[in-house]
């Protein structure tokens, strides 16, 4: 699904994502690729985009090396998931109150 359109600033991030996103902002085109991580499949890298949820699971993430930028890559989907991080493996439970948006290898293009 792709979206296009001018951000409006009454719209919420969780509007605002979709598989593909374009927003016009001023004279530039930005588009948006991140996925849920949960839409990876098994051994298929990509770069953290945001996290979002409550700021004391946020930050135990981050203390994990689950942040954005960091590479990961899916070792087993499902739930809970694991996934590679920075040599290490991770096993993460999917629930409404966090969300992890990735952007997998490739879609920069």
């Amino acid at each position: 699904m792709q979206r296009r359109g001018i951000l409006d600033d009454s719209e919420t991030e969780s509007q605002c994502s979709q598989d593909t996103t374009t927003y016009i902002t001023g004279a530039f085109i930005v588009i948006d690729k991140s996925v849920p991580l949960s839409s990876l499949i098994p051994g298929q890298s990509a770069h953290v985009r945001r996290i979002s949820g409550q700021a004391d699971h946020v930050h135990r993430l981050e203390e994990f090396g689950l942040r954005g930028g960091t590479r990961i890559q899916m070792f087993r989907p499902g739930n809970p998931c694991i996934v590679r991080l920075v040599g290490s493996k991770v096993c993460l439970r999917a629930d409404d109150l966090l969300r992890i948006l990735v952007e997998p290898d490739g879609a920069s293009g």
